[in-house]
């Protein structure tokens, strides 16, 4: 939505798709409400369950680890910044000129289409937290980037990587990361980047990680083949732990990606169906999920990590109430189970012992 100044050039890009609409006032968007918020929480559940045990049962080196939960748990950042913008959207605060109009584009220049307001500072809480909103973005943009470089680290100091601490790797990665957002996503709220160059941005990071993880994948299985070979011997316990750990984090980035391909292709797909008017019936679901499909990428991501490892996804499993009472359930009628049938077998194979004493 684009949002200009009265009497200035200055406009700006705030990441919502419509301000100052009544919904609130349809009991449908109650409930739905309801259900945003129920979702919401489930999704803080398992960012934090995800984060606790990766942490905790490290599969990875700390570095990756450390990336990972950090890039993850931003997504409270925006959550926060979500909640705020909220009250703006659904018109329980309504701002510009004309406060009872409803404003509905995601980045039209249209006339018609731009919100205009006197003075910045009457929309202040929306202006910091659509920068925030925008950080988020950017930074889940870069986070791929920061987990490559990291395996670049890990392959070149191969030999002691896994002993020594170099957790300097992945706090200058964080550091140089917010270096990039933080004026990024200025420029992008500020309405200073165009389109084009943003979505540029995104390819050009793509093609970063595809091509690092295809050399990194194909260097550590080099090494590997060597170490199966006849001078295997001069692979140290370090080098040959370490190449065992990019293999699997390479084959956990095989699958990231595949899910986050499968995530961007529904949403571009929707997209299209939204901007061309296809099945227009469902209009207002393709914006309802166009306007929070920013918050779900960090639940596709979770969800995918815990399926990558075996041990995380068991420790995730047993740790939720229920499911843990089930399978104890289960696991106990199986073992009384078994006891009944043990039980009986015996009783049988004495009455024939007696049977044939007798």
């Amino acid at each position: 939505m684009i949002i200009q100044v009265l009497n200035s050039s200055e406009s700006l890009w705030i990441p919502v798709f419509s301000l100052n609409d009544k919904v609130y006032q349809s009991p449908t968007y109650l409930l739905f409400g309801a259900f945003l918020i129920f979702f919401y929480a489930l999704i803080a559940y398992i960012i934090i369950r995800t984060c606790t045990i990766f942490l905790s049962i490290k599969v990875f080196h700390e570095n990756m680890n450390v990336l990972m939960a950090w890039f993850l748990l931003q997504w409270f950042e925006a959550i926060i910044a979500k909640m705020v913008i909220i009250p703006y959207q659904i018109g329980l605060i309504s701002i510009g000129v004309d406060p009872a109009k409803t404003f509905c584009s995601w980045s039209s220049f249209e006339k018609d289409d731009i919100l205009i307001v006197r003075d910045k500072n009457e929309i202040m809480p929306l202006y910091v937290a659509s920068f925030f909103l925008w950080h988020y973005m950017a930074s889940i943009l870069f986070a791929i980037v920061a987990i490559t470089i990291e395996r670049g680290c890990a392959t070149y100091f191969i030999e002691d990587y896994e002993s020594k601490n170099r957790r300097w790797i992945s706090v200058l990665l964080i550091i140089i990361t917010n270096i990039i957002t933080i004026p990024y996503s200025y420029y992008i709220l500020h309405n200073s980047l165009s389109l084009l160059l943003s979505y540029s941005q995104g390819v050009a990071n793509g093609t970063f990680v595809f091509v690092g993880y295809l050399m990194l994948m194909k260097v550590n299985l080099y090494w590997k083949k060597k170490m199966g070979s006849h001078d295997n011997q001069k692979y140290s316990l370090g080098r040959k732990f370490q190449i065992e750990e990019n293999l699997r984090s390479l084959q956990l980035a095989k699958r990231l990606v595949t899910a986050s391909l499968t995530y961007i292709a529904v949403t571009v797909l929707i997209l299209i169906f939204s901007t061309l008017n296809i099945i227009s019936q469902f209009g207002i679901v393709y914006v309802h999920y166009l306007d929070n499909c920013i918050l779900l990428a960090a639940f596709v991501m979770s969800t995918t990590l815990l399926f990558c490892s075996q041990s995380w996804k068991e420790k995730f499993k047993n740790d939720i109430p229920f499911f843990r009472n089930f399978i104890n359930s289960r696991v106990s009628n199986s073992h009384l189970l078994h006891r009944a049938f043990s039980n009986k077998e015996s009783e049988a194979y004495f009455e024939q012992l007696k049977s044939a004493w007798a």
